[in-house]
């Protein structure tokens, strides 16, 4: 999963198109551990799960490493990649109105909100 410029989405992977929770909306603003990892439960079981990140401040699990080739970058962690992984993603600055928008869309948008 490579961190991408704000306003862009990326795809870390792909939520089952079937299973119990397939129709279910999900958004996660947690850092760290524990709310994506849930996410990404949630997502196995077939929810649309969007993970967003805050642009500017990245995620502290992508400075943890491993990092491919040694390389610390925050695009390169295999950990956050890990945790976050089988979910959607979008990184935002949403103290700007353009990524404020974008956000009270997304909440409006989901079933359930997952934060820590």
């Amino acid at each position: 999963m490579a961190y991408q410029e704000k306003g862009k989405a990326h795809k870390s992977g792909g939520a089952l198109s079937r299973g119990p929770l397939a129709g279910v909306k999900v958004v996660v603003l947690g850092v760290a551990f524990t709310a994506a990892r849930t996410g990404t439960y949630l997502s196995v079981f077939g929810a649309t799960t969007v993970r967003v990140d805050s642009h500017r401040r990245p995620d502290i699990l992508r400075f943890q490493g491993p990092f491919p080739g040694g390389n610390a970058s925050l695009s390169e962690s295999v950990w956050y990649a890990n945790v976050n992984s089988n979910m959607l993603g979008l990184s935002l600055d949403w103290t700007r109105p353009s990524g404020k928008a974008i956000m009270d869309r997304l909440l409006r948008w989901a079933d359930v909100v997952i934060e820590n």
